[in-house]
């Protein structure tokens, strides 16, 4: 009876530092387990929250390479575009430079074709101006009875100054050796072949004491 109360006693003995050694377990690796979890999931977290920032990261860069581009790109359309409209206005200004030159030249050539037209003209109309005053010729660029020469197509202009009421009568002598038609309305007398003639001025168109007569000669 005695051993066996001492079997219990050690059997109680034994269970009692069992259930210590269970009860120290469990107070000790749970709370390390714990731990443990609470640290692996801290670390998901952080790996977690560091992908993130590493996708945010790469996302600000890449929207900022974009961008750049995008700024680049504009930047070099920009300037052709510049370029382009520098590039027009020197083509326009040049255009329109040329077309001042042309101009000059149209014009200068137009003046200058008017003066040797002038000039011809002047070379070849000859004027005879003459002044009567009342009953008599007053004055004249040519003296009477002289002779005025021509080359063939030369013309002769007769004009006339009347003043006070004079009146006068232009006549020619063989005329038709040298020219087709006498006279004209605008008084002018184109030679038309060589050789001669008279061209006589009558004031108050009977008055033959105050003529005056010019000798034509027409040459080649």
């Amino acid at each position: 009876m005695e051993k066996k109360s001492r079997l219990i006693n050690v059997l109680l003995i034994c269970l009692i530092l069992f259930g210590s050694i269970i009860i120290f377990s469990v107070g000790v690796v749970i709370p390390k387990m714990k731990a443990s979890q609470s640290v692996k999931e801290k670390a998901i977290m952080v790996e977690s929250k560091r992908v993130e920032d590493k996708k945010i990261a790469d996302k600000i860069v890449s929207d900022k390479i974009i961008e750049d581009k995008r700024i680049a790109d504009k930047v070099i359309e920009d300037k052709r575009i510049a370029d382009k409209i520098i590039a027009d206005k020197k083509i326009a200004d040049e255009k329109a430079r040329l077309v001042r030159v042309e101009n000059d030249r149209i014009a200068a050539k137009n003046i200058e074709e008017k003066r040797i037209s002038d000039e011809k003209v002047s070379k070849s109309v000859v004027t005879l101006n003459y002044t009567i005053d009342g009953a008599y010729i007053s004055a004249c660029n040519y003296p009477n009875g002289c002779t005025i020469q021509f080359k063939v197509g030369q013309s002769l202009r007769v004009r006339g100054n009347l003043i006070n009421g004079a009146t006068e009568r232009i006549m020619t002598s063989d005329s038709s050796s040298i020219f087709d038609d006498n006279y004209n309305e605008a008084k002018t007398i184109k030679m038309m072949r060589v050789g001669g003639a008279d061209i006589t001025i009558v004031p108050e168109k009977y008055d033959w004491e105050s003529a005056y007569t010019f000798h034509i000669v027409v040459s080649e």
